[in-house]
Formats: structure tokens, sequence, C-alpha cells
């Protein structure tokens, strides 16, 4: 009988991933069953693969968030735990909750059929983590992967709130926003949720380099004279300091994050001010940059030539193809599943990795990885979207 681990991403994108014998052979996010955008309830989901598959034991990612984890009465056990022990009563249940970045590292490495190569990771605010009795969350990292040898962390970069400090060379810890977290701000500033950042993308090439806009990084970092910092919470535009910001709908700071909702030009581009589409290609000119850096920092570091890209920005595809033309002696492999839904595939491959050393070079060939339908019910399913 074959070993199955289940993965479970529970936080937004969640999502479900089954690997049997060290193979990838089932994926699930939880939206493509309740048609509710980034989903992070991931019920239907584990209904779904657990009714399909016999399961040896579960584990759990997510980013260190109490909210994540609240108890149920009488079994002290978490909805998820509840849920799977209706099918399988024994079943061993571990937790990953400080390794959120590790498990995108996890994904995007033995997805890529690389047998050694850097991986970074770029992310909104990954694990809570607690350094040097700091409280932070993290935002960059590089990670240097050999396939049968393990991994080492080779850079680290945290946001804390309220705290800046400078660890060491290869770590660094400032309440300063992160790459992700200066688009967050921005997309948030345009009136966008801050994890469509793909709406953001699109709007950047019709603006250009705008001088009432101020830097966006400084010295590697996001600007805190611009944003106001508050992981792992969005970043907001501070515009009360730069009134020249400020839109009809936003008057105060205060305002755009209380108002942060759709604008008449997001089903009418005629009415999109020039300050809104020149803020959407500072976000996309500036953070390229920064990600230009990483990557240069760690090739310098490690010396590889193969380079894997994993976390929310990671799905950036003008920055990914930006990166191929930058890069042209690198071999890069941009993860398709870089959101937070890849890490229920990263969390089973951690727990992979302690129960056995040695792996086998298995590419992701495909993404159809989900429940198979018939033709009969595929008809059926798309039946009343289609004219008499």
């Amino acid at each position: 009988m074959p070993y199955n681990i289940l993965g479970i991403n529970p936080v937004h994108n969640s999502s479900v991933a089954l690997v049997s014998d060290g193979k990838l052979i089932y994926y699930l996010e939880e939206e493509r069953l309740s048609k509710v955008k980034k989903d992070s309830n991931p019920f239907r989901a584990i209904h779904e693969v657990c009714q399909k598959y016999s399961i040896d034991e579960v584990v759990i990612g997510g980013t260190n968030n109490i909210r994540e984890n609240y108890l149920l009465p009488w079994t002290g056990e978490t909805l998820i735990e509840t849920i799977i022990k209706k099918y399988f009563p024994k079943i061993p249940i571990r937790y990953t909750k400080s390794a959120h970045h590790l498990s995108h590292a996890f994904c995007a490495f033995l997805n890529s059929g690389f047998s050694s190569s850097i991986v970074l990771v770029i992310d909104g605010a990954g694990s809570k983590q607690e350094i040097n009795n700091i409280t932070c969350w993290e935002s960059e990292s590089i990670f240097e992967f050999h396939l049968n040898e393990g991994f080492k962390e080779i850079y680290k970069r945290y946001i804390a709130e309220g705290v800046i400090r400078h660890i060491s060379s290869n770590m660094v810890i400032d309440n300063a926003p992160g790459i992700a977290k200066v688009y967050e701000g921005i997309s948030s500033y345009l009136g966008f949720h801050a994890l469509d950042g793909g709406k953001t993308m699109g709007l950047a090439p019709y603006g250009k380099k705008n001088s009432l806009i101020p830097s966006l990084f400084k010295e590697g970092k996001g600007n805190r004279d611009l944003f106001i910092s508050s992981p792992p919470a969005i970043s907001i535009i501070d515009i009360d300091s730069y009134p020249h910001l400020k839109g009809a709908q936003h008057t105060t700071t205060l305002d755009l994050l209380l108002h942060n909702s759709s604008r008449d030009w997001h089903k009418d581009f005629s009415k999109t001010k020039q300050i809104e589409k020149d803020f959407a290609w500072a976000a996309q000119e500036e953070t390229q940059k920064e990600v230009v850096s990483l990557i240069e920092k760690a090739v310098n570091i490690t010396g590889l030539d193969k380079v894997c890209i994993a976390g929310g920005y990671g799905l950036n595809c003008v920055n990914n193809y930006f990166l191929q033309k930058k890069f042209p002696n690198l071999k890069i492999y941009f993860e398709p599943i870089s959101h937070d839904g890849g890490t229920s595939i990263g969390s089973a491959y951690i727990r992979l990795k302690q129960l056995e050393n040695n792996f086998k070079l298995n590419k992701l060939e495909s993404l159809y990885l989900g429940p198979k339908y018939s033709k009969e019910e595929l008809l059926e399913g798309i039946k009343k979207y289609v004219d008499n």
C-alpha cells in the first residue's frame, strides 16, 4: 500500500495536497468548490480528498496565527482536526506553524525538477516568529537546496512593528515593509483588495515615472516615510504626510484604511487618474529592481545558476518575464502555485523529508491534479451557461 501524506493550507487560498510515496498526486483549492475567491476554510476540499483516498498522516501549515487554531469545546481540537478524524479517528496530525516560507520553498524546489537550486520566497507576511524577544513575520527568504543533501537558509528578512534592528549580514529585522507589502499597500491605495496585485500589475503599463511619487524603497527596504507598516496587516500609504496623493475618495489616511473599496474607474477606465496609473507603474518598476538585487545576492553567495521563485509575488508574470530577460544565463523556475495554496504541497514534502532523506527527481508536469469529471458531468455543469 502507498504511504499517503495529506498537506493542508488553512489560510487564504486554502488547499489540500496529497503526496503518495513521494509523488504529488492530488491538489485542490477550496475556492474551486465553494466559488469563494481565496476561500480560507478548506472544509469541502478536505471532505473531497478524504472520501477518495486513504490517508496515513496529516500535516497542517499556516502562519502561526492564533486565528488559524481556535479550539472547539469538549475535545479541545481544531475544526480541521475534527473533520479529518470523522474519516480517520486515530490519524496522526502535525503542524508546520513556523515554516510558512520553508513550505513555499519545498513546494517550488521539488516541483522544479532541479537537483540543486536557489529558492527565493517573496511573501507579504509569512510565519509569526519570536527572535531575540522581537515579534516579527517572514518577508523575504533565500534558501539553498540540494536534492538529497538538504537545504540551508542563507538570508532572511523579517518585518516587525515598532522595531528597527539589524541582526546580522544574513538576517534583517526592522519595521519597513517588504517587497510584497509595498505592492499590497499600493494595490490597497488603488482601491483593490491587497491580495489582488494582478490588477495593479495590469494597470502598470499605462503609467510612467512621476516625480510626485516618492521612492517606494530606501536602501533596499520599503520607504518608512511613505508607508505606515503594521504587520502582519497591509502597509498603508501615509497620505496625511503627502497631501498631493489624496484622491477624491480619500481625504485622510484613516479614510483610506476604512474605505478600501471598488472605485468608479474600476468599471470605467476613462475615469482613471494619471497618478493612479503612475503609482501602479512605480509598484511594478521598483519591486522588480528589489527582486533583481535579491537574486544577485543569492547567486553571489551560492554560485548556483538555477533559481526557483515562490511566495505570492511569484504570481507577478510581468516580473517573471523581466527576470528571464535580465538573467539569460540563469535557469529560473517560477512555481505556478506560488501563492499560499502551494504551502499545502510544501508542508507534505517537509514531512516526507523527515521520514526519508532521499528524493527522486519528480518535476511537476501538469496542474491537472484535482477531481476528474466525466464528459457527461462536464456537459451538465456547463449547461446553464450555454444558450439553448
